[in-house]
């Protein structure tokens, strides 16, 4: 009878052992996935911010396009001061509601001489296109910028 006995009580043991390690188990499985998440989760707002502020440059780009070819030419202005841009974009919320400072972009045109864009000229207010002792072409840097991220486009218009 004795030894009935003590072997109900090792069961017993190996019982209360392996539900013990089998919760460590579950408990530490369960943190590392949380902390899986947390880092997909940021991961995916930082991708959020990434597309935003490449929306932002985009804006940039056209805005100085659109000054260069509708303000300056017809005006007679300098496109490196007057279109070099700086703006804001705003979104709507659920309520209607416009938000400012969401994101902003900042843009620099250059005009150059040569192809391989290593001769940087002062850029004229007239028409490269139909004037051809001006630039072989020009660029457009646009940076645009969230909250924590900030990216950078270049366009090059070359006129032949």
């Amino acid at each position: 009878m004795r030894i009935f006995k003590q072997g109900k009580q090792k069961s017993g043991q190996v019982v209360i052992i392996s539900t013990v390690l089998l919760g460590g188990a579950i408990i530490a499985a369960t943190a590392i996935a949380g902390f899986t998440l947390f880092f997909e989760i940021r991961q995916l707002n930082d991708a959020v911010q990434s597309s935003t502020a490449i929306y932002a440059a985009d804006a940039g780009i056209e805005d100085s396009l659109y000054c260069y070819y509708f303000q300056i030419i017809s005006e007679g202005q300098s496109p490196e001061v007057d279109c070099a841009r700086r703006g804001t974009l705003r979104r709507i919320d659920r309520n209607g509601v416009w938000s400012a400072g969401y994101a902003t972009y900042e843009t620099q045109i250059k005009c150059y001489a040569d192809e391989a864009r290593t001769n940087v000229i002062a850029c004229d207010a007239r028409d490269p296109i139909t004037d051809a002792s001006l630039a072989n072409g020009f660029t457009v840097d646009a940076n645009g910028h969230t909250q924590q991220i900030d990216r950078a486009l270049q366009t090059f218009v070359y006129v032949q």
